[in-house]
């Protein structure tokens, strides 16, 4: 039997034009799985194909792994954070087509394996545009896993190299140049702007970073006196690789090390970026006067603000636009950990409580600083 894995219709349709046929499809998104139904395209379930215990074992195994890694090279928590979101994503990702690949094997005689290289350029590698495409490039994966079981990698575009062997420099640009208090927010999404309304109600002067608001919004937070900044990229610089963790990930007998390796090296310019915009932060924090720091994430922008400021001896609160829940076995802590990671975990001084929910989850995840019953915020 002839199969070809896909991540959305339009691979289905170059698919068919090239080969002049469609072979069994193996949906890999909700798009392509019920494109297939109302089409009545023949194609495998991948649910039908996974192992009731293979999230506990994935979860599990991965966990452990990590908690191997040692990070001690490593010289910010933001960084660390990111590079540990980046290895589970792609660990996930790369056990899992270990899994449907080894259970479709079992029922059926795989004759060929066909991919596209519709997302195999680099701007379809995990974390080199956060955050980051709907799909993944995933034909290294099948190259090193799967190369006896006749993979072919039909060439549906022309994917130029991209050079993403230097960074940036960084300076924020915005700011009003004095030394009044002020309230530092990561931005104004998720109903931010009902806090920030509060401070300037209350007297207080308030700062956030620009992340997409409208020219027109732009003009009416300024205009209320919000000091409004963002990253200006002012030079940049020779990469190094710096992130050779040495670490050990395998399933099923499979050594997964090297992928995730790759991985790791193809986002280095995503991390250095991350730690120069870090040093933009800290410039701001000495020519600012700033007394508090609000997050609603604790990724990118709302991370490193948090540890700017602990540095500096200032305080923050972390406000999570997510909710977190109780885990209710050892497999549905790991994966509410993982949630946490983006939304509610960190280095903040305080952090809001705004449910009963969220409250409860304190019994099984442990915050570094200290709660606040407050009810809703955002």
């Amino acid at each position: 039997m002839k199969i070809c894995f896909v991540q959305s219709v339009l691979e289905i349709n170059l698919i068919k034009k090239r080969l002049g046929f469609l072979p069994v499809i193996v949906p890999l998104s909700l798009e392509t799985q019920v494109h297939c139904d109302l089409e009545k395209i023949n194609y495998l379930d991948p649910e039908n194909y996974i192992d009731k215990d293979f999230y506990r074992k994935a979860s599990l195994e991965c966990s452990e792994s990590i908690k191997k890694i040692d990070f001690s090279k490593i010289n910010f928590y933001f960084i660390k954070n990111e590079l540990i979101s980046l290895i589970r994503f792609r660990y996930n990702q790369i056990v899992f087509l270990i899994e449907l690949v080894r259970n479709i094997k079992k029922k059926f005689k795989i004759s060929k394996i066909f991919l596209t290289n519709e997302y195999s350029a680099p701007e379809y590698d995990v974390m080199l545009i956060y955050p980051g495409n709907n799909f993944s490039n995933i034909e290294n994966i099948f190259l090193k896993l799967f190369s006896d079981d006749s993979v072919e990698i039909l060439k549906t575009r022309e994917n130029k190299k991209k050079n993403f062997n230097y960074g940036f420099y960084y300076d924020i640009i915005g700011t009003n140049k004095n030394k009044k208090k002020k309230i530092l927010l990561s931005n104004s999404s998720y109903n931010f702007k009902r806090i920030i309304f509060y401070l300037l109600r209350n007297g207080h002067s308030v700062s956030f970073f620009n992340e997409g608001i409208s020219f027109l919004k732009k003009i009416i937070f300024k205009l209320l006196g919000v000091e409004i900044i963002e990253f200006k990229k002012i030079g940049k610089y020779k990469l190094i690789n710096c992130y050779d963790l040495k670490f050990s990930f395998k399933f099923n007998q499979f050594d997964v090390s090297q992928l995730i390796q790759s991985q790791i090296d193809k986002s280095v310019q995503y991390l250095s970026n991350l730690e120069k915009k870090y040093e933009a932060i800290k410039k701001y924090f000495e020519v600012s006067n700033i007394q508090l720091v609000i997050t609603n994430t604790n990724r990118d922008i709302g991370s490193m603000l948090v540890e700017s400021a602990r540095k500096k001896k200032i305080k923050s609160l972390m406000i999570s636009h997510g909710t977190i829940s109780a885990g209710f076995d050892e497999i549905d802590q790991i994966y509410k950990k993982t949630i946490a990671e983006g939304v509610f975990s960190g280095q903040a001084n305080y952090y809001a409580i705004q449910s009963k929910i969220t409250l409860d989850a304190l019994k099984s995840h442990e915050l570094k600083g200290k709660p606040l019953i407050t009810g809703n915020l955002i």
